[in-house]
């Protein structure tokens, strides 16, 4: 496995949780009775124990749930990032290609275009814990 595909592997997995969390989000909305709602509001209204009312254990699980499978907290901006990290992964893929055709007469300006989108593929892919650093690309 190469930089590339260890970066485009991981984007899948983000991609997939952030999907995961937000269609969790709108059948947890949907799933939550109103009825069990106000009964957690009107315990709150009289300084009671929120925390004993279904809902309020419900919730809890929900988070609890959430919090040990991974999921992001904004699924629709871990679903922004994944696709602005996907632009630059394509940006230096393209600008690979390019060095390819241009073979040993690449302008200076484009192996500076090339360098830069391939560190910052190397920054995207060191925040993931299994990155290894002999997937480091020459620039």
């Amino acid at each position: 496995m190469d930089l590339v595909a260890f970066l485009t592997a991981r984007l899948d997995e983000d991609e997939a949780a952030a999907k995961a969390a937000q269609n969790a989000d709108e059948q947890h909305e949907r799933g939550m009775p109103e009825a069990a709602m106000r009964e957690a509001i009107d315990l709150a209204g009289r300084r009671e124990r929120v925390y004993d009312s279904p809902w309020w254990a419900a919730n809890m699980k929900y988070w609890l749930d959430r919090r040990a499978w991974g999921w992001p907290n904004d699924p629709a901006r871990a679903l922004r990032e994944v696709e602005a990290k996907r632009r630059i992964l394509a940006a230096y893929e393209s600008a690979e290609r390019d060095r390819i055709a241009y073979g040993d007469a690449e302008p200076e300006w484009h192996i500076m275009r090339r360098t830069a989108f391939l560190h910052a593929c190397e920054l995207l892919a060191a925040v993931y814990s299994d990155y290894d650093p002999a997937w480091k690309l020459d620039g």
